[in-house]
């Protein structure tokens, strides 16, 4: 996750911080980890009454749509909590 410095929004004029982001999530069962989803370059702002107020806004706003971004793609592809971290005994 990256922040941009606060600036002032043009049609709000409250402070504004921008956040790029990138995640991905990993199967770790196998030899070597496979990438099973990610999200990549995804941009959110955040709007405040003060720079820090964006700020926070803003990474909140970017790790609650990454996340549900991440389960969606997860879904898509038929993956479930509990079949990327159990290890099934033979």
């Amino acid at each position: 996750m990256t922040t941009s410095p606060p600036k002032e929004d043009p049609t709000t004029l409250q402070p504004r911080v921008d956040v790029t982001v990138s995640a991905e999530v990993y199967d770790l069962t196998k030899l070597f980890p496979v990438s099973v989803a990610a999200v990549a370059g995804k941009p959110f702002a955040g709007l405040g009454v003060d720079n820090q107020v964006a700020q926070t806004n803003a990474l909140n706003k970017a790790g609650a749509e990454t996340a549900k971004m991440l389960v969606d793609i997860l879904r898509s592809k038929g993956i479930r909590w509990g079949q990327l971290n159990t290890k099934k005994e033979t």
